[in-house]
């Protein structure tokens, strides 16, 4: 079972390493305006946007001849003209927002970029997370048993799906904000055209609120990602919380706990730290609400069940193997009593046998 576990955190760590360069990647990203899908898709909406002018001043007209406040060209006319304006420079008003929003995050991305992954596994503590040293000596010196190494293995790997998920949900929104950023530049002078319009109001104002959270969300988590690589490096994490390490005789649960670096209580206190703040920062953009706060929310979800799903599938598999140990695996065709050979006879567990046999 530790080689299945271990040749999965393996899997699971290659996955980490590509999900954590994409995410540089993701984050480093500032060709928003100069992408193809913006300089096809925005000029033929700004065109269409333009034809429009001439039905919505005949709109105008009509009302003004009928006299219907809301549309007269007193109050429309001259926030039409300005729209006209605007609508053909909407890619250039978007440019210059997003461009601000891009100095200050990349102010903290280009901060921990330069090492790439090497950061992120540093503050989760990923880098050494399987190390054990001597364990024939440690079960037979320190008597450490097999399910020790095993829930050591186990908790490794918990803490890479954990991180995995972090780091992934990240991307993801990271990700996702690009494509939306894309899709609200194109839409934009639809935007500026519907708030020349009584109507349209509502549209536009649905248009800009998401323009601001996706412009907020790239620097929030910027942020937070920076704070979590910075600082966790910074932390007395042998004083941390201001109680000292022990110096007392180690007992057997210590040992078990500490029989990997992902048991250590310096590498634990560092990957709850980095998790929180992150955390926080997904907390962050689910306040915010809109398309990414849902993914994070549902990637704060899915890093909560991962453990406990986990944990059932471990129980499940050891479950199974303990059976199978104290009964004995059975191979063969079975004979006319309908019995099949056993490899070899385990150790009865069930107390009613118990009972009978010393009985």
């Amino acid at each position: 079972m530790g080689a299945i576990i271990q040749g999965i955190a393996w899997f699971v760590g290659q996955i980490i390493t590509v999900i954590t360069d994409i995410l540089l990647s993701v984050a480093q990203y500032s060709t928003f305006i100069d992408n193809n899908v913006v300089k096809v898709g925005w000029p033929i909406v700004r065109d269409i946007c333009n034809m429009f002018f001439i039905l919505i001043l005949l709109v105008i007209a009509f009302a003004t001849i009928l006299r219907i406040e809301s549309y007269s060209w007193k109050k429309n006319l001259p926030k039409l003209l300005i729209m006209a304006v605007l609508i053909n420079f909407s890619k250039t008003i978007c440019g210059l927002a997003i461009d601000f929003a891009q100095v200050i995050m990349l102010t903290f991305v280009n901060g921990f970029a330069a090492t790439g992954a090497g950061n992120l596994f540093d503050a989760f503590g990923l880098g050494k997370i399987f190390e054990i040293s001597n364990i024939p000596n440690l079960v037979v010196d320190k008597n450490v048993s097999g399910l020790s190494v095993f829930g050591s293995l186990l908790l490794g790997l918990m803490i890479l799906i954990i991180a995995g998920i972090i780091i992934g949900v990240f991307t993801i929104i990271l990700a996702f904000r690009i494509v939306m950023l894309w899709i609200l530049i194109i839409l934009s002078p639809l935007a500026f055209l519907a708030m020349a319009i009584p109507a349209g109001a509502k549209y536009a104002s649905q248009w800009m609120d998401q323009f601001t959270k996706n412009l907020i969300i790239g620097p929030i988590l910027a942020f937070f990602l920076w704070l979590s690589l910075v600082t966790v490096g910074q932390i007395d994490y042998a004083n941390f919380g201001g109680y000292k390490n022990s110096t007392s005789n180690t007992s057997e649960v210590t040992v078990s706990a500490a029989l990997t670096t992902a048991g250590s209580k310096d590498n634990l206190t560092k990957f709850i730290v980095s998790c929180c703040l992150l955390i926080g920062g997904l907390m962050m953009a689910q306040q915010m609400g809109g398309a990414a706060g849902n993914i994070a929310g549902k990637g704060m979800a899915w890093a909560k069940k991962s453990p406990m799903l986990l944990g059932k599938g471990a129980m499940g598999v050891g479950g199974w193997a303990g059976r199978k140990f104290a009964l004995g695996i059975e191979y063969g065709k079975p004979d006319e009593e309908g019995k099949r050979k056993t490899l070899f006879k385990g150790f009865e567990i069930r107390p009613t046998k118990i009972y009978q046999g010393i009985k």
